[in-house]
């Protein structure tokens, strides 16, 4: 297995007239907005000296924020990816417990965290974990064809790969505002790759269940792609059923039912043992 992009693509995000941006601090009322690498830049962006390209446009505009963090698993203990040095990456516990901290060997500041590095081959799973912040219901937005977001979605996929691979698999799995999105890419020697994807694929990906609710059906829960080594989409299914690394919060599962309701019986058997039925429909 090799590492993840050490340029992890964590941090704040927004969507401005369905074009996914960085998103920073700006004057009162406002944010600055840096464009990703290789998409467009809108009128009145400039380039700064750093090479990064920005404009500043009014906070109420952005019809989505969003963040992004990449988490793994290792020995059965769950960490934040904060970067990598050397071929091995900088990982922060999520745990509190300062004893448990110091029998897994972590390096411990009371302060701040508990804190370890590791090689990537060490790792047993690596996830992107996407939390909305803010939504505008009340403002347009472009619509796209289901086949232009497939396409987005499996461009974003090997935009984000690096070297050719002989497949991509990914999976995603979303409820209200928050989802897990894994990506695993495979060379023709057999390598394994575990990487954190762009952010427009999982806004790709949202975008496409939310339009898959429009036609008054229940938004599917849980997809996974395979993309061909020509970067084309070799095949997308859905399902309802899946498993989460870190289960979403009881929130997420009440704004889902509030964004696209379903029926008592459409509510799938982890989304019960979630809740002990809680935020779940009537029948």
């Amino acid at each position: 297995m090799t590492a993840p992009d050490s340029r992890l693509p964590d941090g704040p995000y927004g969507v401005w007239r369905g074009q996914v941006f960085r998103v920073g601090t700006g004057r009162p009322g406002t944010v600055a907005l840096t464009v990703l690498d290789g998409d467009p830049t809108p009128d009145g962006f400039r380039a700064r000296a750093s090479g990064r390209i920005v404009g500043t446009i009014a906070a109420a505009e952005l019809t989505e924020r969003f963040s992004l963090h990449t988490y793994c698993l290792l020995d059965g203990e769950r960490y934040l990816v904060t970067g990598e040095d050397d071929a091995r990456l900088r990982l922060a516990w999520t745990g509190r417990d300062a004893v448990r901290a110091r029998e897994l060997g972590l390096t411990v500041y009371e302060r701040t965290g508990f804190f370890a590095s590791a090689p990537p081959e060490r790792l047993t799973a690596l996830w992107q974990q996407r939390t909305e912040t803010a939504r505008a219901e009340d403002i347009p937005r472009p619509v796209r064809s289901e086949a232009a977001l497939r396409h987005a979605a499996a461009a974003a996929v090997v935009a984000s790969a690096g070297p050719p691979r002989q497949s991509i698999d990914v999976e995603f799995r979303q409820v209200g505002g928050y989802a897990e999105l894994t990506c695993r890419g495979v060379d023709e020697a057999g390598v394994v790759r575990l990487f954190s994807p762009r952010a427009p694929v999982g806004q790709a990906l949202t975008e496409l269940r939310d339009r898959s609710a429009e036609e008054g059906q229940a938004a599917w829960l849980a997809a996974r792609l395979r993309i061909r080594p020509d970067g084309g989409l070799a095949g997308i299914s859905y399902d309802d059923e899946t498993s989460w690394h870190c289960p979403p919060p009881v929130a997420a599962l009440t704004a889902e039912l509030t964004r696209h309701p379903r029926p008592a019986e459409a509510v799938p058997r982890w989304w019960r043992a979630l809740t002990d039925d809680r935020a779940v429909p009537d029948s």
